[in-house]
């Protein structure tokens, strides 16, 4: 068991005493989640949250991602990814799949609520996609990298 201790029953209260979710679960458009499921979903986010994905919690905070500016690279901690895996693997990163390709309509404060119990993990990393050596594609990170090479430089001089 890791760090992180969830409060499901506070999420659950919010969306089913708060916003009255059951009203419009079991009906269309979201006839194939009803409250049942939609509770069997959150324990199952909860499992995650609490177990695979909040082990590597000391281990990614000792071993932080490393980003290499010469290489634009960033190496995550086997730890890391081995959760990160699990996340992947359990389906919880694509929620919004449409229906004609094969995905669940439900409403989005359960996947926002789903997706709470993770984003408090703390993650360090958890933006990184497969949490391994990626490549930094987007202009922005090469901007940010060139922008820190740029300023270590400067400091250097």
């Amino acid at each position: 068991m890791g760090h992180y201790k969830s409060n499901l029953r506070d999420i659950e209260f919010n969306l089913f005493e708060v916003l009255g979710r059951q009203d419009i679960l079991g009906k269309r458009p979201f006839d194939e989640v009803d409250e049942d499921t939609a509770r069997d979903m959150l324990a199952e986010v909860n499992r995650l949250a609490v177990g695979p994905l909040a082990e590597p919690f000391a281990d990614a905070d000792r071993n932080p991602p490393a980003f290499d500016p010469a290489t634009g690279t960033v190496t995550m901690p086997e730890s890391f990814r081995k959760a990160y895996q699990a996340l992947v693997h359990a389906g919880w990163l694509r929620p919004h799949v449409p229906p004609e390709t094969g995905g669940t309509p439900r409403p989005e404060s359960l996947d926002w609520a789903g997706a709470g119990l993770f984003v408090r993990l703390g993650l360090s990393g958890s933006s990184s996609p497969a949490g391994k050596r990626t490549r930094a594609r987007s202009s922005s990170r090469r901007s940010l990298a060139s922008t820190a090479s740029r300023r270590s430089r400067t400091a250097s001089a």
